[in-house]
């Protein structure tokens, strides 16, 4: 998942970030397969892990990486997770 994350960010160009806010927000086709806010905790660890290992970000300490926040599930057309990342 990490990887597969860090090759998305890079095919889609996303630019080289010094600080940022992360907002992450799981995403399901339905109501019955709504998590808990913290249950995609993991996958969005290794999302940032992700963006480290192809330089969007220089790492993922309190330096470059100043706020994570978690939302609800959203319904949506996929399962999935999305990550709204703000420069700082």
């Amino acid at each position: 998942m990490r990887e597969s994350f860090g090759w998305m960010a890079k095919a889609q160009g996303f630019p080289k970030f010094k600080t940022v806010h992360i907002t992450a927000t799981p995403l399901a086709k339905n109501r019955k397969n709504m998590m808990d806010v913290g249950a995609c905790f993991p996958a969005v660890k290794a999302a940032i892990d992700g963006l480290v290992d192809v330089g969007v970000l220089p790492d993922d300490d309190p330096r470059y990486v100043q706020s994570l926040k978690f939302n609800t599930t959203e319904v949506a057309d996929v399962d999935g997770l999305r990550l709204e990342i703000v420069e700082a």
